[in-house]
C-alpha cells in the first residue's frame, strides 16, 4: 500500500518543484538574471561595502550574522506589505497600459516592477537565511563574513533601487490621463 501511495505521489512532487522551478525562471528572465546583477552600480556598491568591512568582523569578537539577523526581519516584513500595497495602487486604464509584453518582447513596466520587488524579498530572504546558518554553524571567517555581507548590503541596496522603481511608476501614473467613475469624479 506504502509503495503504491509513493508512486501516485511522485508525477505530484515532480510537477510542484517543476512549478516552482518555471516560476523562478520567469521572475529571473523577466529581472534580467546575472547580466543585470553584474552591471548594476547597487550591487557593485554592495561589494565595496563587504570587502572593506567584511575582513574587519571577520576579526572581531562581533559576527557578522548579528547584524543581518538585527535588521533584515523588520525590512522584510515592512517589504512584504509594500508589495502588497503596490499591487494594488492604479486606475484600471493605468493598470492595463502598463500590462502586456512590450513589442520588442521585453516584459511589460507591470511585469518589470514587480521582478523588481520579487528581487528585493528574494535578497532578503537570502540574507535572512545565511545569516541563520551563519550563526547556527558559527560561520566567521573571512569568505563567509563577506559573502553574508554582500548579500545584506545587496538587499540593503535594492531597498533604494525598488524605491526608484515605484516612484518611475508613480510618476508614469501621474502622468496618464485621468479616468472618469460613474459619477463623474476623477479617480
Amino acid at each position: 500500500m506504502s509503495d503504491e501511495r509513493n508512486t501516485k505521489a511522485r508525477p505530484l512532487l515532480i510537477r510542484r518543484y517543476t512549478n516552482i522551478l518555471a516560476l523562478y525562471r520567469k521572475y529571473w528572465d523577466a529581472y534580467g538574471g546575472w547580466k543585470e546583477i553584474a552591471v548594476s552600480p547597487y550591487f557593485h556598491a554592495s561589494a565595496l561595502l563587504a570587502l572593506l568591512s567584511g575582513w574587519k568582523l571577520a576579526t572581531t569578537e562581533d559576527p557578522w550574522f548579528g547584524y543581518v539577523l538585527d535588521v533584515t526581519p523588520s525590512m522584510l516584513g515592512f517589504t512584504l506589505s509594500g508589495y502588497a500595497f503596490l499591487i494594488g495602487v492604479g486606475s484600471e486604464r493605468f493598470r492595463e497600459a502598463m500590462r502586456g509584453p512590450e513589442p520588442d518582447g521585453s516584459p511589460s513596466p507591470f511585469i518589470s516592477l514587480n521582478a523588481s520587488f520579487v528581487h528585493f524579498i528574494a535578497m532578503q530572504f537570502l540574507a535572512l537565511v545565511y545569516a541563520v546558518l551563519g550563526k547556527v554553524f558559527c560561520l566567521t571567517d573571512i569568505f563567509t563574513s563577506c559573502l553574508g555581507l554582500l548579500i545584506f548590503y545587496y538587499s540593503l541596496f535594492l531597498s533604494l533601487a525598488t524605491v526608484f522603481a515605484i516612484f518611475w511608476a508613480a510618476w508614469e501614473y501621474d502622468r496618464s490621463p485621468k479616468e472618469e467613475d460613474n459619477e463623474g469624479d476623477a479617480v
